[in-house]
């Protein structure tokens, strides 16, 4: 399973790749949203696992987000 840690690193990654200059704080967002917690509960807890249902729905905000919806 991928960590909070690695799926924001992936995440910044992808949204960089898309042209996004905010790319590290709109993955943080997203990957809250997608675990239903708070940016600071997500920022406390980056050795965490992401479970396989929320690391889908974060990539699919992010490849959204990157098809600017």
């Amino acid at each position: 399973m991928t960590t909070i840690a690695q799926a924001l690193k992936i995440g910044k990654n992808r949204l960089n790749d898309c042209g996004h200059q905010n790319a590290k704080s709109e993955a943080e967002w997203l990957l809250a949203e997608a675990l239903g917690l708070s940016r600071s509960e997500l920022l406390l807890t980056t050795s965490e696992s992401v479970p396989n249902l929320a690391n889908r729905r974060f990539e699919q905000m992010i490849e959204r987000r990157c098809r600017h919806e």
